[in-house]
């Protein structure tokens, strides 16, 4: 079944077909890290300022998590979603890793 074919209805399709991915859709908001040369930016969706909402609170206690797992050196690009609630960052794609040798 291609995308065009789909129904939006069956959702008992769509959780038993291996070729789809079904993700349940929390109250978060769109969030790119940039580390680089020991600081974190945070940017929006379309690369644009991250955007005060109820999940950027937990971006101060994140950029100290996201520091802690690499060295200075490294360029990290990670693309996700800031939870609301409990301040967790969930991750879609790392976009960029540059590890430092030293």
């Amino acid at each position: 079944m291609t995308y065009s074919d789909a129904d939006p209805a069956d959702v008992d399709h769509y959780l038993a077909d291996d070729g789809w991915v079904v993700e349940q859709k929390l109250d978060s908001t769109r969030a790119v890290a940039v580390v680089n040369a020991g600081t974190v930016t945070w940017f929006g969706a379309g690369g644009g300022t991250l955007r005060h909402s109820a999940a950027t609170q937990h971006t101060p206690k994140l950029t100290g998590e996201l520091l802690a797992l690499t060295t200075p050196g490294d360029v990290l690009g990670r693309d996700g979603e800031l939870m609301t609630g409990p301040g967790e960052y969930h991750v879609f794609d790392v976009a960029h890793w540059a590890g430092h040798d030293g």
